[in-house]
Formats: structure tokens, C-alpha cells, sequence
């Protein structure tokens, strides 16, 4: 049964990166596509559809014994269509699809328990050498943009901001404590997550901020006590091509 339920999982978690994949490949069919309209149509121009970047995560509300511990961090790529809504097309919005992978190193016993996910502290803390929590998660961007570009200028400011929504469909919590522990497809894990977000920078180099909206987990209780609201902050560097 469990064998089952293992491979439907996977069988789910493929699909969706193959369907992912086929929304990336059908963005970079029409981005080649576009890339013909400036040589007919003065003036057209359409700018940082391609985007990857990294950031260091931070963990907002957590109890005093809760700390992160290495580089918590998340690696993120994907796609935003680019709406202008002015002639010099240096204002207007994008609306995007995207993978990212959140890490967070910490010092939390993490692990399913039936039906209910348990978060407490390790009873022999001392003794864990390794610990983290891992999001695989489709992300959706939205944007505010406005950029000091021309269709002939290449290096401009930019400041993009908005909302970030993403969907967690993998997730596992792993430590070590006499023996590497791991536990998959975590309950009570808010797969629906989203947060604000602002990028600004100059060129290649652009600062990217993210703060989480609502609760990485829900109806969790810390050592069985407390209600667990943990949010996320991220701050880490944006890179955006064509």
C-alpha cells in the first residue's frame, strides 16, 4: 500500500515539472518569436523575461529555542511575460511561471506522525549533526515594473515589485541523529504560499527581497504547546536576461 501511495506521489511530482517544462518551452517559442517584431514595428521592445536567482532565508516568528543554522537559502528560475503599458514601454507589468527550491538549515525535529506533522525540540540537541527542511515549490510572479529603458539601451535601473504566489509539491524534512531520518510529502505543510516582493538594481546586478505572507506550516503546535507560525524573509540577488 505504502509502495502505492509512494508511486502515485511521484508519479504526480513528475507531472508537474513535465508540465512546468512544456510552459517554459512554449514562453522561449514566443520569445523567439517577439525578438522578430522590433526589425517591423519602431519602437517595440519587451524586456527581462528570463529570470534566476538565489537568496539567504530567514525565518520571521519563531520560538526563543528555534535557530537557523548554515545557509538556509533558496534557488529560483523561470519566466515573466512583460506587459508595458506606455509607448516607451518603461512602465507596466509582468506576469510569470517558475521553479524554486527552498533549504532551511535548522535545529527543529521535524517529522510526520500519522496524520498530524510534529515540530518540537530535539531531546538529545547536542547530539544531531545535521538538519533540514526542503520545499520544491511552482511560483507564479506578478509585478509592478518600472525600468529607465530604450529599445537600444541595455543597461538601465530598474525597480519591479509585487506578489509572489507559489504551490509546494514536494516537501521533505531530513536529520541525522544516529542515523540519517528522513520523512517525504510533510502533513499539515501550507502548500499554497505567498509574500511580497521587490527587485531593483542596475544592469546584471539587481537586489531581490522577499516577506512572507502566511505561515510556512498550519495547525502545528511547537512541542505540542504553542500554535507555530513560522514565516519566511528572504533578501539574496535577481538576475533578468532578454
Amino acid at each position: 500500500m505504502l509502495f502505492i501511495v509512494y508511486l502515485l506521489s511521484y508519479s504526480l511530482t513528475m507531472k508537474l515539472v513535465t508540465i512546468l517544462f512544456l510552459l517554459f518551452s512554449l514562453l522561449i517559442q514566443a520569445q523567439g518569436d517577439l525578438k522578430e517584431e522590433p526589425k517591423t514595428k519602431s519602437g517595440y521592445y519587451l524586456e527581462d523575461q528570463i529570470y534566476i536567482g538565489a537568496s539567504y532565508n530567514l525565518l520571521r516568528n519563531k520560538p526563543a529555542s528555534v535557530n537557523l543554522r548554515g545557509v538556509s537559502n533558496t534557488i529560483f528560475m523561470g519566466l515573466i511575460r512583460d506587459v508595458p503599458f506606455n509607448e516607451q514601454r518603461n512602465f507596466g507589468m509582468g506576469v510569470g511561471l517558475g521553479y524554486a527550491r527552498d533549504t532551511y538549515f535548522h535545529n527543529m525535529k521535524i517529522s510526520n506522525s500519522s496524520d498530524q506533522l510534529s515540530v518540537s525540540n530535539f531531546e538529545d540537541f547536542e547530539y544531531f549533526t545535521s538538519n533540514k527542511l526542503l520545499f520544491h515549490k511552482i511560483e507564479m510572479p506578478i509585478q509592478i515594473r518600472w525600468r529607465k529603458s530604450t529599445i537600444d539601451k541595455y543597461k538601465f535601473f530598474r525597480l519591479y515589485s509585487g506578489v509572489n504566489l507559489s504551490y509546494v509539491f514536494s516537501s521533505k524534512s531530513e536529520f541525522d541523529l544516529n542515523g540519517i531520518q528522513k520523512y517525504k510529502d510533510l502533513n499539515n505543510i501550507n502548500k499554497l504560499q505567498y509574500g511580497l516582493s521587490i527587485s531593483m538594481g542596475h544592469g546584471t546586478w539587481n537586489g531581490f527581497v522577499y516577506y512572507g505572507l502566511n505561515s510556512l506550516f498550519k495547525d502545528v503546535n511547537f512541542n505540542n504547546e504553542d500554535p507555530l507560525n513560522l514565516k519566511s524573509f528572504k533578501f539574496g540577488l535577481m538576475f533578468y536576461i532578454m
